[in-house]
């Protein structure tokens, strides 16, 4: 079988094998393999906004009213950096965000070709993680590095903490698939998971605090960023009549 580029039929199979379902798209030559390959995959939802900033904010916004990871995929170059002030957000915020960013082959960085910046590690400083899959792996080492660092990247948004995640994907040409050439998503992709551990406060640590709480003669509630949680904000409405208790809220509390 004359398949279209093997590892990125697979990166995004192993997207919708970890429900990572909705990709908001920017136009582009060099990512093309990606957005054909989104774009023809039965389950995963598509949704095209021309201005990257534009899309990487949309994109936020998603991903956290659905609080699952939503992927967000652009050309090579400078079309990268429009993504900074939304990852940013997404990395304070703890939001999921999965960036995907198409990319000249390493050979020709530095070398004056159009649109070929440094773009690996680019939102370093505001990212959980970096990754960078291989170019055209052949072998099978290669192959299933591949594959991994996709796993290892979507399990990163979501565990040990929330927040977004880069993917560099270099590209070589020919872009667009050949006559003949399928789009046949790989149903024994290996996927790895995690498994979660809990954070919870220990009974003797809980004990202390309650101690602590009820000998308090005044008490001060600090609620800073947070999502919409109706069940705290009916909890912390119950103190609202308590004479020793205060309660202050950021106005990104969402209390």
């Amino acid at each position: 079988m004359n398949s279209y580029k093997p590892h990125i039929l697979n990166l995004v199979e192993i997207c919708v094998r970890k429900n990572v379902t909705n990709f908001i798209l920017s136009p582009g030559s060099r990512n093309s393999p990606l957005t054909l390959a989104l774009l023809r995959h039965p389950d995963i939802k598509c949704y095209t906004v021309t201005d990257e900033r534009s899309a990487a904010f949309i994109a936020l916004g998603m991903a956290q009213q659905l609080q699952n990871p939503v992927g967000i995929v652009c050309t090579s170059g400078t079309a990268t950096l429009n993504y900074a002030p939304a990852i940013t957000e997404a990395f304070y915020q703890k939001i999921q965000l999965l960036i995907l960013t198409a990319d000249r082959p390493p050979e020709w960085i530095d070398q004056f070709d159009n649109q070929s910046i440094r773009q690996f590690g680019i939102y370093k400083e505001n990212c959980l993680g970096s990754f960078q899959l291989p170019v055209e792996p052949e072998h099978d080492d290669a192959k299933w590095h591949s594959d991994r660092v996709v796993s290892e990247a979507i399990n990163l948004t979501t565990y040990p903490v929330r927040g977004p995640v880069h993917i560099n994907v270099p590209l070589r040409e020919p872009l667009y698939p050949k006559n003949g050439q399928e789009f046949s998503y790989n149903q024994n992709v290996k996927v790895i998971d995690i498994i979660n551990s809990e954070r919870v406060i220990s009974n003797d640590k809980f004990s202390e605090l309650i101690n602590v709480w009820n000998k308090s003669e005044k008490i001060l509630i600090l609620a800073g960023m947070n999502n919409c949680d109706n069940l705290l904000s009916d909890i912390l409405s119950k103190f609202k009549d308590s004479k020793n208790i205060v309660i202050i809220s950021d106005i990104t509390s969402n209390i």
